[in-house]
């Protein structure tokens, strides 16, 4: 998990990280802003430190293409985090992220990458038969088994779901409701389909919530 090895790193707890990425009167843009100085402050410091990739770019890009705003927030944070811990705080934060994130998925892209076929390109209605099966097109389905698995939270930021609170309020289980910031969740394929059988005997067995 991307939030306990960058906080294992910082030699936090993810509560301490919480309190922080909850905390409404810190601005994400504010965070940001600070972030890019730190980058920019640690730019010689990161370059020394790793001579394959240039870490200072891997954190301005981490930075500025994160999926969303929360995404920003989180790596401001940790920068943030990172900057208070001394001098190699920056450099070792961007080395967890590079070593425990970014080159296993490098690895598996490489993995996956295959020669192109000789073959003519099948349409669009003969792939569909083999990708995208009718048990497949029932997303609520997949996002009940990844919500009961990751505990109504999300896997990366660990905020909780707002569907999963108004169930809760509407159920009268108020001293179930969080008193922190909700997000509405979807869930999401992260494992290639071809990779998986996803028929409706395997969606019912337990391994479906295990992987």
């Amino acid at each position: 998990d991307s939030l306990e090895s960058i906080c294992s790193v910082l030699t936090i707890t993810s509560d301490e990280f919480n309190v922080v990425y909850e905390n409404d009167t810190i601005p994400t843009d504010v965070l940001i802003d600070e972030a890019r100085n730190i980058i920019g402050n640690n730019c010689a410091r990161l370059r020394e430190a790793e001579h394959r990739y240039r870490l200072d770019d891997l954190l301005s890009a981490m930075l500025l293409h994160a999926p969303n705003f929360l995404g920003q927030r989180y790596v401001a944070i940790c920068l943030h985090i990172a900057h208070q811990k001394g001098e190699d705080g920056v450099v070792n934060a961007a080395k967890a992220w590079l070593d425990n994130l970014l080159l296993p998925m490098l690895a598996i892209y490489k993995a996956m990458e295959t020669e192109p076929a000789s073959s003519q390109t099948p349409t669009i209605d003969i792939t569909m038969q083999h990708i995208e099966s009718p048990s497949r097109k029932d997303q609520r389905r997949l996002r009940t088994h990844v919500a009961q698995r990751e505990q109504y939270r999300c896997a990366i930021t660990k905020i909780f779901d707002r569907a999963r609170t108004k169930k809760l309020q509407e159920e009268r289980r108020f001293d179930e409701v969080p008193r922190e910031i909700t997000v509405k969740m979807q869930a999401a394929h992260i494992i290639p389909f071809l990779l998986n059988k996803f028929d409706d005997r395997v969606i019912n067995s337990p391994e479906i919530v295990r992987d």
